[in-house]
């Protein structure tokens, strides 16, 4: 096995200056040629099935690169195809069913200021525990499984189609990782080999595959992962049977973990992609273990700030892990978020997730809580810029920047607690305005971003042979932003103590100035 460098500068570059194998496949304006005529060609077909064969396309067509430096393989070109093959799906989508509302939407962003709404495909927490646990191949079993049932209908059976066509692309570009490796890394090309033909047999092939995932969803096919997972949940159990059988030693495990990281760190993932570690699962245990342990030490080894780190915080946490966290930060290495298990638990169990389901949370993108691998958290639809409503109140619906009317009337001001309501509803107004447009987009994500690849993970998409984006998952919820939440509570502070307690000026001069 390799041992890590830092200061190894292909290591450091290899997403800065990718070295494309001319040889392994076809030039950019080839495979682009071909991804449309796909996209053209095939229009009878469901935009699921479309998609799914742009990915086999890709997988088989596209040039590879080899990091040679490297002890996990990842890339594959893409040229952002599939992105833009949904980018245009959205365009059309929204042209067709809904151009009013889309007008609406962008001019209260760009016009006003007030609200923006949006699709959100870029939330994804993958079922990486089961994707560990019985392979590609046995995503692929088990989809065949739920196809042989009786009482298939033919939508369902393009669903399960399509998931098949994509993970046995997924499974050619790890052969064809494999075989690109070979001569330089033996080691990593049997990893890749084996994952193509079962589950992970060591805790070196799971983060392989979580590697080969992670970059072929988000870099191929276009659709954000938003968190790799509870970390150390996925490889403890890998770790402990490596330790017990002598397969690796931890120093050795150590040097994976470096490599695995700094893949991250390298790749300068927008947003930095965040992963989980501690807290409880769905018995009430605390997972906290030797790998979460070994995690931390070796990020604050690296000296690296993505990816970030999640860290569930329930009463059984042990205090040393705590500190060491602390420690960490002290130190300098600050990219570490502490989740609360009771509060996340509470707060999705007041949206409706059984309790079992809510202790096996994971925040997701910056820290939103969501069930992993079961719900699809679409955390960022939109938001309302809080500031604007107390404007409007000031202006009577009144947009200062246009004149033009784009909040509520809410008439004359005569007392502080007519003030706040007056500014409720201008909140409630651009809220509903917002979700109007979102509840209508999420009905098209069937004709803009079916997601074969992160459905063929969930359950209850599997079970029901529905998309994870057509309201395959069990809990399929969404969420929004309120921003500039101090300025709010500012303005208000500020309008009751000048007008209302120290009454300087009345509530109209107020206004008027």
């Amino acid at each position: 096995m390799k041992r890590f460098d830092k200061s190894n500068t292909e290591l450091c570059n290899q997403f800065e200056d990718i070295k494309w194998i001319c040889s392994s496949g076809v030039s950019e304006k080839e495979l682009r040629a071909m991804v449309s005529a796909v996209t053209e060609n095939k229009k009878c077909l469901s935009k699921a099935m479309i998609k799914a064969e742009t990915f086999k396309l890709i997988a088989e067509k596209s040039r590879i690169c080899i990091d040679r430096d490297d002890i996990f393989q990842d890339k594959l070109f893409s040229g952002h195809l599939i992105a833009e093959q949904r980018d245009n799906w959205h365009c059309k989508a929204v042209e067709e069913f809904m151009p009013e509302k889309a007008q609406a939407s962008s001019k209260a962003w760009n016009d006003y200021g007030t609200y923006r709404s949006e699709g959100d495909y870029g939330h994804t927490s993958p079922n990486s525990e089961l994707l560990l646990k019985i392979g590609v191949p046995g995503l692929i079993a088990r989809i065949n499984e739920a196809k042989a049932r009786e009482g298939i209908n033919e939508k369902q059976t393009d669903f399960y189609n399509a998931c098949t066509v994509t993970l046995e692309a997924f499974l050619k570009y790890m052969e064809r990782l494999s075989e690109g490796v070979k001569p330089y890394n033996e080691e990593n090309s049997v990893a890749l080999k084996n994952l193509t033909k079962g589950a992970p047999e060591n805790i070196y092939e799971a983060m392989q595959l979580l590697v080969a995932y992670f970059f072929f969803h988000e870099y191929v096919g276009g659709t954000r992962v938003r968190t790799l997972g509870r970390l150390d949940v996925l490889l403890y159990p890998f770790y402990k049977k490596d330790l017990e059988k002598g397969t690796f030693t931890k120093e050795e495990i150590k040097e994976m973990i470096k490599f695995f990281l700094h893949k991250f760190w390298a790749a300068k993932v927008p947003f930095d992609i965040p992963f989980c570690l501690g807290g409880i699962d769905s018995t009430g245990e605390e997972v906290t273990s030797e790998v979460s342990y070994l995690i931390v030490e070796t990020y604050n080894e690296l000296d690296i700030y993505s990816p970030k780190i999640h860290i569930r915080v329930s009463d059984k946490t042990p205090k040393s892990f705590i500190e060491l966290v602390l420690s960490c930060i002290r130190g300098g290495n600050s990219s570490f978020v502490f989740v609360n298990d009771a509060v996340g638990i509470k707060s999705l169990m007041n949206v409706g997730i059984e309790e079992k389901d809510a202790m096996n949370y994971l925040p997701i993108g910056c820290y939103e809580p969501a069930v992993w691998g079961v719900e699809i958290g679409c955390t960022g639809n939109g938001g309302v810029n809080l500031a604007k409503a107390v404007e409007f109140v000031v202006t009577n619906g009144t947009d200062l920047r246009t004149g033009e009317l784009c909040g509520v009337k809410t008439g004359k001001i005569n007392s502080y607690d007519e003030f706040v309501d007056a500014v409720k509803k201008q909140i409630r107004y651009q809220t509903e305005k917002m979700m109007d447009y979102v509840v209508s987009i999420e009905k098209l994500y069937d004709k803009i971003n079916p997601d074969p690849l992160l459905s063929s993970m969930y359950d209850y998409s599997v079970m029901q042979g529905k998309d994870v984006f057509e309201g395959g998952a069990k809990y399929n919820n969404s969420s929004i932003y309120y921003y500039c939440i101090a300025s709010l509570v500012d303005s208000i502070a500020a309008v009751k103590k000048i007008v209302y307690e120290d009454k300087d000026v009345t509530f109209d001069e107020f206004c008027e100035i």
